[in-house]
């Protein structure tokens, strides 16, 4: 998602989200990093095809993961995936939900696309929601060169 000006997938209607599993220091198993993957599969969010978390699903529909990698403590890992704009709110209330039933920590970093006329439709949804957010973020300035014709849905 941090790259977002060179390769274009997240569009204008679209927010994505960055789970930070396990990360600062405590760690996690892939049983929580699966209970993660699989409540905000049920929202039909599209999970992000060249994340290596991603890779690891038996299942990309449902967020399951291998059964080989089920056994499996990590220091920390990314889940990553996107949903129509209109959905972040839903989104970030699944996983204060998850929160509860998974034994680890995690952060999350939320993207959406700057419109021509300054505004951020993603902060605009995070507000009405009453989540709050650190005004202070990456923003690409557009400088990286753009993967061919991905355009500006």
């Amino acid at each position: 998602m941090k790259t977002n000006d060179v390769t274009g997938r997240f569009h204008k209607a679209e927010a994505g989200f960055s789970i930070d599993i396990g990360r600062p220091g405590v760690g996690t198993t892939m049983k929580d990093v699966e209970k993660i993957a699989m409540e905000v599969a049920k929202l039909g969010v599209e999970f992000e095809f060249q994340n290596p978390v991603t890779m690891l699903m038996a299942d990309k529909n449902s967020g399951k993961l291998r059964k080989d990698v089920m056994g499996e403590v990590i220091h920390s890992c990314v889940l990553e995936f996107k949903t129509d704009i209109r959905r972040v709110p839903l989104v970030v209330e699944t996983l204060k939900q998850v929160a509860e039933r998974v034994d680890t920590v995690f952060c999350v970093g939320c993207i959406g696309r700057v419109l021509s006329d300054g505004s951020i439709p993603v902060r605009t949804e995070l507000d009405k929601a009453g989540i709050s957010y650190r005004p202070n973020g990456k923003v690409c300035v557009g400088l990286g060169r753009p993967e061919a014709n991905f355009g500006e849905p």
